[in-house]
């Protein structure tokens, strides 16, 4: 039946599907809340414009890009327009357009915009909430996608200075921090200091924090492509003997 609780329901098992690594499962659904929303509260209403975003972010983890982009800029337009450029949500939006952006490619308009949004977060929210530092973090993600992989080691390292000096002890973000800061460095052939990064990451996401799923998942591609650098043969069977003893 088409009622706005049904949706609800709908969205929650959606939600649920992702954090098991259903992702192929939660888009549909997230298509079907898309349309309830905008049948009953309409295009600009903030639970249509969540709805919309919620599946943005499901199909850009399928690899279904260019979905994920269009949607992401009607959504931007629609915020900017109700809500303001600097409203918290438009600022999420924008965010995650950059990073899509960055896994298509686009890596000029994603540095444009991922430096943009996060001069913007810091001006309306400050440079201590925890989304000025992933929007940080995500702008270096693409200095490393262009190589210039010192600026991002330098602002890697100085969130996460930050992040443990304002975070609660080994936050979620302070464990995604260190996992690009292990990109970076080993980008940089680093490798001893990358696997200390990664291993501190291993530590707070999965010891402390117990992510499953796809995030464990890519947490796990890290120490693959680590070892596989560092001229180990075994390089996968070493990865999963690292995770493993996260278990």
């Amino acid at each position: 039946e088409r009622h706005w609780s049904t949706g609800r329901a709908m969205n929650n098992l959606a939600y649920l599907y992702e954090l098991l690594g259903g992702v192929e499962k939660a888009v549909p659904l997230y298509e079907e809340v898309l349309q309830l929303r905008r049948d009953f509260y309409g295009p600009e209403h903030v639970d249509t414009l969540d709805a919309a975003s919620n599946l943005a972010d499901a199909l850009a983890s399928l690899g279904r890009l260019e979905e994920a982009e269009m949607i992401l800029r009607d959504t931007i337009a629609i915020e900017t327009r109700v809500q303001g450029e600097r409203h918290p949500s438009t600022l999420i939006t924008v965010n995650n357009l950059a990073s899509v952006l960055r896994e298509q490619g686009s890596l000029s308009e994603a540095l444009e915009l991922a430096a943009a949004v996060t001069e913007l977060q810091i001006e309306a929210l400050g440079p201590d909430h925890p989304n000025s530092l992933i929007f940080a973090s995500n702008h270096a993600l693409v200095l490393i996608e262009l190589g210039r992989y010192q600026e991002a080691d330098r602002s890697l390292e100085a969130l996460i200075e930050r992040a443990r000096e304002i975070l609660p002890s080994d936050h979620e973000i302070t464990g995604v921090l260190y996992t690009r800061h292990g990109r970076a460095l080993r980008e940089q052939e680093k490798l001893e200091a990358a696997e200390s990064a990664l291993l501190e990451a291993r530590r707070i996401l999965i010891d402390g924090v117990g992510v499953e799923g796809e995030r464990r998942e890519q947490l796990f591609q890290h120490f693959h492509d680590l070892y596989e650098a560092w001229g180990r043969p075994d390089a996968r069977q070493a990865a999963l003997e690292v995770m493993h003893t996260a278990d």
